[in-house]
């Protein structure tokens, strides 16, 4: 028997399953890596965050602060992309995702 969702996800079979900020258990959260692990094992849809940093730019990262996983205390909105994109946001999930 096949239940289907009805709201925003009307034709969804049951349940209806989301990589939370990609295959966050994986790889790293909001990487690339971790995007493709949720296309590698099929799951329909993946939930993130997305911030506007100080020169316009769109960021994913869950956090409005950085400093969780890149290590530098400023907020998103505060700081310019030519700043974020430079940090290192890897290695704290694991040193093989340094870089």
């Amino acid at each position: 028997m096949s239940k289907k969702r009805a709201g925003l996800f009307p034709f969804a079979q049951y349940p209806l399953l989301f990589g939370h900020r990609g295959c966050s258990i994986i790889a790293p959260e909001n990487s690339m890596a971790a995007f493709q692990q949720i296309l590698d094992h099929k799951v329909p849809g993946v939930e993130l965050d997305v911030h506007m940093c100080k020169s316009g730019e769109l960021v994913v990262t869950h956090d409005s602060n950085l400093k969780r996983v890149t290590g530098l205390d400023a907020d998103v909105e505060d700081t310019h992309w030519e700043q974020i994109r430079e940090l290192e946001a890897g290695s704290w999930f694991s040193e093989s995702y340094r870089g």
